[in-house]
């Protein structure tokens, strides 16, 4: 494990332990701003990292990447569960796996979790899980739901 696996789990376990809390305060848009936060670690770390450029060099390296980015799809599902159950076990089934399967928050560890799957894991590849709101469409929402 590189440093950048090191930092990106020192953050996630800090922002994860902020999400937490806000969720046991029941400050919710708190919670969610976190949980969004969390999210976008994972994508920063994927874009920073290029396993698309590092394979070329280190087959093993981005095999690891995509190991740990894999793991944190799984981590991402987990701690979405209690916002968006729905989509949460859609996700999990992509892994073969069920909410039952989903460890307690209580105490959640990133550094046990990101190596929860191994390599050689079967996923489903999927469509998007998520509908892409256009311009237009945030418009039309907004009107629609906008207060003043």
């Amino acid at each position: 494990m590189e440093d950048t696996d090191k930092e990106l789990i020192s953050v996630l376990q800090n922002r994860v332990n902020d999400y937490l809390k806000y969720m046991n305060e029941l400050e919710f848009r708190k919670a969610v701003n976190e949980l969004r936060a969390i999210w976008v670690e994972g994508n920063n770390y994927i874009s920073s990292t290029e396993p698309w450029t590092v394979i070329k060099t280190d087959e093993k390296r981005a095999a690891t990447i995509l190991r740990l980015c894999l793991n944190l799809i799984r981590i991402y599902a987990i701690l979405s569960a209690p916002l968006i159950p729905e989509t949460s076990a859609k996700i999990l089934a992509k892994f073969g796996l069920k909410q039952q399967d989903m460890p307690n928050l209580k105490d959640f560890n990133i550094a046990e979790q990101i190596n929860v799957l191994d390599s050689g894991t079967p996923f489903e590849v999927g469509e998007a899980l998520f509908e892409r709101i256009t311009p237009e469409k945030a418009t039309e929402l907004q009107q629609k739901y906008g207060g003043n």
